[in-house]
């Protein structure tokens, strides 16, 4: 290229304000918007769309739940009949511990129980 050939100062100078200008009033928000567009335009749907959230931890909390409300009367249930059983066999144990017991002088002919209710 010849030294004639180049653009002069002045002419360069003026393209680069022009390009300058034209740059300064576009619209940065339509660029990033069709910025974007074009991104999504590249990409599968699969990625760009939400799916549908999972109901799973929903179901999972729900089952959590009912299965400790169902415990707790349950568990007062079982102390309940725990404790039946238990006062039951020391009853048992009773009874059987006064029938091995020699019968005191004055009451050979007494019953059992009444033994057990004084």
């Amino acid at each position: 290229m010849h030294v004639d050939q180049l653009p002069s100062m002045g002419a360069l100078k003026s393209t680069i304000e022009d390009e300058r200008q034209r740059l300064s009033e576009s619209d940065l928000a339509d660029a990033s918007r069709s910025a974007l567009t074009s991104v999504r335009d590249a990409l599968p749907d699969s990625w760009t769309h939400r799916q549908r959230s999972s109901r799973w931890p929903w179901v999972a909390i729900a089952l959590l739940g009912v299965t400790l409300v169902a415990l707790v009367p349950l568990t007062a249930g079982v102390r309940r009949w725990q404790s039946s059983r238990r006062s039951a066999e020391l009853e048992e144990a009773l009874v059987v511990e006064i029938e091995q017991q020699p019968t005191a002088p004055g009451n050979e002919g007494a019953d059992v129980t009444e033994v057990v209710d004084a």
